[in-house]
């Protein structure tokens, strides 16, 4: 009985939080998403694209090297990934295009999706940024999501 509190857990009330389902988005929401992704480069898009398409998490998008993206077999590989378990997920044609386009665009060197500077890959907050910024570009609001942070634009009297 350490330090006498185990007559306490008598008179504890113990709360379960209910699990909440995920939120799904459509597919034409998802196509809408991935091209409204924020910059000027394929950089973001092809980050969101590779999440979405690989079914990898935001660390294992960023953490991706060169290296790591097998033309041939259409596959890539996931080191480290949670668990600290290595992987190997399926590649679809459509994202390998996208992923070349995107490397003729940026040309990096070492990680897939190079940060600032370049010698480090991008944060995982960094995508999830680009992700919330591309959500508020289409406003799209759903339940689980922050709100926008700005109020809708008032109509001017003329």
């Amino acid at each position: 009985m350490p330090c006498g509190r185990e007559e306490m857990k008598r008179y504890m009330q113990f709360r379960t939080e209910p699990r909440k389902l995920p939120v799904v988005f459509s597919v034409e929401e998802v196509s809408d998403i991935l091209m409204a992704a924020p910059g000027p480069v394929l950089k973001y898009r092809a980050a969101l694209s590779i999440s979405y398409g690989a079914d990898l998490r935001a660390a294992e998008v960023c953490n991706l090297e060169i290296g790591d993206i097998d033309n041939e077999r259409l596959l890539i590989h996931v080191e480290l990934g949670k668990g600290q378990k290595d992987r190997k997920v399926i590649l679809s044609p459509g994202l390998l295009e996208l992923l070349r386009a995107c490397w003729r665009e940026t040309r990096p060197e070492g990680w897939l999706f190079p940060g600032k500077p370049k010698i480090n890959p991008i944060s995982p907050r960094r995508l999830n940024q680009a992700f919330t910024s591309a959500m508020r570009n289409i406003d799209i609001f759903r339940r689980g999501q922050k709100p926008m942070s700005r109020a809708p634009p008032r109509e001017q009297a003329a």
